[in-house]
């Protein structure tokens, strides 16, 4: 069975993108990327990777995955969510070196049935037909300091992120490891809340690496 998303669902995200482009101040400022001397900035809208980040222009492949054991212990879970037979845990979030963080999430397939990954890890808000199934959809949240980290892009605008993911099959009682790039949030930051499509809100996971 290939996960396939319904109508119904491309009508909410539809609306999503209007609910978006009316959103009120009050929601977490979107960061893309670091501008100038590496401090986060604010945007509307995704921007290209800094020079000089990782990332292979263009590329289909994964770019930059981290070295992440797929049997490790997560160190949150988001569990089940609205994608029936799919299970998801987080296995790192790690600061690397360009002022970005890494994350690694594994999904694995708790149905009877063998499943196609497909568009469900997209975000709906942005229509390139570049994001029709990675892991773009996935950010971070810096609640105390209301900014909400989207994953990079590089400079052909397609995600750093797991790609190709509607040609990956996860057969039963298996599991597979995504990954997608982030810029870093301060130092002094130690946990994020990390979003990701159709599951739920995963609190406090902590951020791995840097100065402690």
């Amino acid at each position: 069975m290939r996960y396939r998303a319904p109508t119904v669902m491309v009508a909410a995200l539809a609306a999503s993108v209007l609910l978006a482009a009316c959103s009120s101040s009050d929601k977490p400022a979107a960061v893309k990327s670091p501008s100038g001397g590496g401090e986060a900035s604010t945007a509307p809208s995704q921007q290209p990777t800094p020079s000089g980040s990782s990332g292979a222009s263009g590329s289909s492949a994964l770019t930059g995955p981290p070295p992440v054991d797929p049997s490790a212990s997560p160190i949150a879970q988001a569990g089940r969510g609205a994608i029936p037979g799919l299970s998801v845990a987080i296995l790192s979030l790690a600061r690397s070196s360009g002022d970005t963080v890494t994350m690694a999430f594994r999904v694995t397939n708790v149905s009877k049935e063998s499943l196609a990954i497909g568009p469900a890890f997209i975000d709906p808000a942005i229509v390139n037909p570049n994001t029709a199934s990675d892991a773009g959809g996935v950010a971070l949240i810096d609640a105390p300091h209301n900014k909400k980290y989207l994953v990079l892009l590089d400079s052909d605008k397609n995600c750093i992120c797991s790609k190709q993911l509607g040609s990956t099959d996860v057969d039963v009682g298996k599991s597979t490891v995504l990954f997608a790039e982030f810029p870093a949030p301060p130092v002094a930051t130690k946990t994020v809340q990390v979003t990701i499509p159709h599951f739920p809100t995963v609190d406090g996971v902590p951020i791995s690496g840097g100065a402690s």
